[in-house]
């Protein structure tokens, strides 16, 4: 068999495989699946990621996995700063509107919802120091493509089921 035909006959065979054993379905447990086969014999782990497409065309690919036994032996402490920069309704929001565009502090302030001008340096400066947001050139804030993902993860643990 060709090598073309193999991929045309296994792309067959996802198009007509039932809904729970497609990844994308959200049916089976194929993410528990895979830390299973990864951490045989450990404790477990712990896996985030996703694949997304920003308002201004980035797009953002990520994945991890973390060991529990490391998770559970880090100094928590040391996340604090991180953590608390998401703990402020202005900062998220500042967040939320650059990850659509990118922006100078200036653009920010003249928006009117973010506060004083001082305020909003303030907020930046503690995303950036905690890793949320990167200045760029000509003072452009914005979220790092690599920070997109873990954000959402965030944001995706902390919604209530409904």
């Amino acid at each position: 068999m060709s090598r073309l035909a193999a991929i045309e006959q296994a792309v067959a065979e996802l198009r007509t495989a039932p809904p729970a054993e497609r990844p994308e379905s959200g049916g089976g447990l194929w993410l528990l699946d895979g830390i299973a086969s990864e951490y045989t014999g450990a404790d477990g782990g712990v896996a985030h990621g996703g694949r997304v497409r920003l308002p201004d065309g980035r797009e953002a690919g990520w994945q991890m996995t973390h060991p529990t036994g490391e998770l559970l032996a880090d100094d928590w402490a040391e996340h604090e700063g991180a953590i608390k920069a998401l703990a402020h309704r202005h900062r998220l929001a500042l967040l939320r509107e650059l990850l659509d565009e990118p922006q100078t502090a200036l653009q920010l302030a003249e928006s009117g919802r973010h506060g004083t001008t001082g305020q909003i340096y303030n907020h930046l400066r503690q995303l950036v120091d905690a890793g949320w947001l990167s200045a760029a050139s000509r003072g452009l804030y914005g979220v790092p493509t690599q920070r997109v993902i873990p954000l959402l993860v965030i944001l995706a643990a902390t919604r209530k089921e409904h």
